[in-house]
């Protein structure tokens, strides 16, 4: 890895709510990263299905983990608000927890935006993947070329400065279950509104 990228702070966040049984391997993927000099920020949405208890276990595990939990479940915005909020870092990279990032996700992205200071938000295409974790589809190139504000890239794979974040005004309470569409002046957003979980792919 290159000696530049390890004095970057960087905060990894992933709201959780009822993400059984895709948990672990999210944060598995995560945790093996090749760039592993991050906090690993939790919330914990007010969960029903064991995932509290399978958080606390992590947090247990490695010191990364900062976990915060609120007993009433906040929904898509205030939980993804809730949890840059957390984060302590100027640099950002969202997390879903149905999701899993390749082990090189972070150090390219965090190459990428170190070789383009005017860039502010790097994110990746991806694969979809099935229950099983088996590769259902693989990227949509094409969604690259299309002209349409919902952007191409998958809302877990994003990676971006928290100041430009807050200066697009985050996640916002009237943009619920499209908040990652919303945050943007222009609504190029954060990420692309999709059902089912995804795989990150390689950075091209």
């Amino acid at each position: 890895m290159p000696a530049s990228l390890r004095d970057e702070p960087i905060s990894v966040v992933m709201p959780v709510h009822n993400a059984m049984p895709h948990l672990d391997a999210a944060i598995q993927s995560i945790l093996d990263q090749t760039f592993a000099d991050f906090e690993f920020v939790l919330f914990d949405d007010g969960s029903t299905d064991g995932s509290t208890e399978r958080l606390r276990e992590w947090a247990a595990r490695d010191s990364r983990i900062r976990l915060s939990h609120s007993k009433v479940n906040l929904g898509p915005v205030g939980s993804s608000r809730t949890v840059v909020e957390m984060a302590s870092c100027p640099l950002i990279a969202r997390m879903d927890a149905d999701d899993i990032s390749l082990p090189t996700r972070l150090e390219k992205q965090m190459l990428l935006l170190r070789q383009r200071p005017d860039v502010g938000l790097v994110a990746c295409a991806c694969d979809v993947i099935g229950a099983d974790g088996n590769v259902v589809r693989g990227p949509d190139l094409w969604r690259l070329a299309r002209k349409s504000w919902f952007a191409p890239f998958a809302h877990g794979s994003a990676i971006f400065y928290r100041n430009l974040f807050d200066a697009v005004g985050g996640y916002r309470d009237e943009c619920a279950f499209w908040e990652d569409q919303a945050a943007s002046p222009d609504r190029n957003p954060l990420a692309e509104s999709r059902r089912g979980r995804i795989r990150s792919a390689t950075i091209r």
